[in-house]
């Protein structure tokens, strides 16, 4: 509380203090000495003080809470109410895109392209390939001939691997002879991947061609669950293969299908389609499970996938969840076609080749167009148009090395929803001071923000961050307006009662603490200064009543 200093005003003839005559010391009757107690109190005319038992509340916050119960138990059903609302959008996917977009920010702001397998290349049908050949080639596409000489110049560098993102649906155009040579290098390599691409359900699918050459083929390619089948796999009618040629030649075939988010960028993978009643796997995993040596998968208790040693979480659907670990054009090393076929030209020759092809050994190859017009554009989080090969290097990636991204996500973000809720609640009744509350709840956000960059880096999962987040916003703004209408409109009154009477500071103090203010005051102990100002009766006669407030308040402030 304030103490306002007194200003005795003094006689008005004399200008001296009234002071009351003490009477003589030696007339004063003697007191009878106080008999202590234990401890030096006094029990004369008081009871003995009690000692104060432990609180239930020990802290100056709980204890304020103790006595603003139904403040707490308000703010707590707003924020369940929020919860519950969220909630409910939540289990209607009404969050799924924004959640999307952050995970594409945590992509894109925080993804690790060290983890990157410089083991996986690409030789690039670039423009600057097609533009140095093209008086020799002609236009794209060129004769199967050239690719059986990549294949022969990959086989002469020691490649573990590879895999052509180039469909062969029909015979080359300008010769049988082509198609020969490119079968030909493809049972010398021995390990030579080709895609195939299975038709949408429901659309213009046919079956394969009704070939020797297709019956094998569903025979060798056909992937064997062990156990239970809960892939979900998408279901297809009809399947584009490479010419019989060209498929009794390879080592294996895989599926080049690729799925895309509503929002358009493709961040899963389906492992396994279903055709003809049998399982295949898609091209990252055929080309896994050849390095393997796997031709058997089996699901786990927790839906992974288990391909040899390596376990592939999968989500609700079935579905692989790409962990990009970079844009994947550029932290990948890429080839042009063109030294690779140059070099092969060199090496024919007897000269000393540009690009020697141990590079090349004990490497993952994939061969695909880069040009435009010779790839699927694809939209991933870091482009929106980017070669679809790029997206099966980044499930190659993961699958090789087993780093996975793992959707935590059900009861964890309800969780996660619901704490921050209610902490956000109990925080904005808890403190008075605006500036407090800010304070913690953006350093429940941030710390929150901070912990799903944490799991996304280290522990490699994907949590919800804009339902939580979204929680603390709504959570605060209801809080907010519910003080407003209810602690907020007390709180105004005190301040327009007091505001002429006392200074800030001590209306400020009232306002922390409203249930201080109350009919009959409050006993406590003070110390109290009187302030006699000498000749205050001349000094107010000659100053206007608005310099006299303004002296006195100059004092007082001196004083005080």
């Amino acid at each position: 509380s304030s103490i306002a200093a007194i200003c005795a005003d003094s006689d008005l003839t004399t200008g001296r203090a009234r002071r009351k005559r003490r009477p003589d010391a030696s007339a004063r009757p003697k007191r009878r000495p106080r008999t202590p107690t234990s401890g030096g109190a006094s029990t004369r005319g008081n009871p003995p003080p009690i000692e104060p038992r432990g609180r239930a509340f020990p802290l100056p916050v709980f204890e304020h809470l103790r006595k603003d119960r139904m403040r707490l138990f308000a703010a707590l059903c707003v924020g369940a109410s929020v919860f519950a609302g969220l909630s409910i959008l939540w289990t209607f996917d009404l969050f799924e895109l924004a959640e999307l977009k952050a995970l594409d920010h945590r992509f894109v702001r925080f993804a690790n392209p060290e983890k990157a397998n410089r083991d996986i290349v690409v030789v690039a049908i670039d423009e600057a390939s097609l533009d140095h050949f093209e008086d020799q080639l002609g236009r794209w596409p060129w004769p199967r001939t050239v690719h059986a000489y990549v294949v022969d110049f990959l086989k002469m560098g020691g490649a573990k691997r590879v895999a052509f993102d180039i469909l062969f649906l029909e015979p080359d155009k300008a010769s049988d002879e082509d198609d020969e040579n490119f079968a030909a290098s493809l049972k010398k390599a021995g390990n030579v991947i080709l895609p195939m691409l299975f038709d949408e359900r429901g659309s213009r699918g046919r079956a394969a061609r009704p070939s020797p050459a297709a019956a094998r083929w569903r025979k060798r390619s056909a992937v064997n669950i062990l156990g239970r089948d809960r892939s979900r796999a998408l279901r297809y009618s009809g399947a584009n293969l490479p010419i019989p040629r060209l498929l009794t030649s390879a080592e294996d075939i895989g599926a080049i299908n690729l799925q895309s988010d509503p929002d358009g960028p493709s961040r899963r993978l389906k492992p396994l389609f279903l055709y003809q009643k049998r399982h295949y796997a898609a091209f990252p995993l055929t080309i896994a499970m050849r390095i393997f040596g796997a031709r058997n998968v089996r699901f786990t208790r927790a839906g992974e996938l288990a391909v040899g040693a390596v376990k592939i979480p999968l989500n609700h659907r079935g579905e692989m969840i790409l962990k990009w670990h970079g844009p994947s054009d550029r932290i990948y090393p890429i080839y042009p076609i063109a030294k690779v076929l140059s070099s092969f030209k060199q090496i024919h020759d007897g000269k000393k080749p540009d690009l020697d092809p141990k590079v090349f050994k004990d490497k993952v190859v994939l061969i695909a167009g880069t040009a435009a017009g010779t790839y699927d554009l694809r939209v991933t989080p870091y482009s929106s148009k980017m070669p679809g090969v790029f997206i099966h290097i980044a499930a190659l990636d993961n699958i090789l090395a087993g780093d996975f991204l793992r959707e935590t996500r059900g009861a964890v973000a309800l969780g996660s929803l619901a704490l921050l809720c209610l902490l956000t609640a109990v925080t904005l009744v808890a403190f008075s001071t605006f500036r407090v509350k800010i304070a913690l709840i953006l350093a429940y956000a941030a710390g929150y923000y901070g912990l799903s960059i944490w799991l996304f880096r280290a522990a490699g999962r994907w949590v919800d961050l804009v339902t939580p987040e979204t929680g603390v916003f709504v959570t605060f703004l209801a809080v907010s307006v519910l003080e407003y209408f209810t602690e907020g409109k007390r709180k105004r009154q005190v301040k327009h009662i007091f505001q002429h009477y006392m200074t800030p500071t001590v209306v400020e103090k009232l306002l922390e603490n409203p249930d201080g203010v109350k009919l009959g005051g409050e006993k406590k102990e003070l110390t109290v200064f009187f302030s006699d100002l000498k000749g205050f009766t001349s000094i107010s006669e000659g100053l206007t009543p608005e310099r006299l407030v303004l002296l006195l308040n100059r004092y007082l402030m001196a004083m005080t």
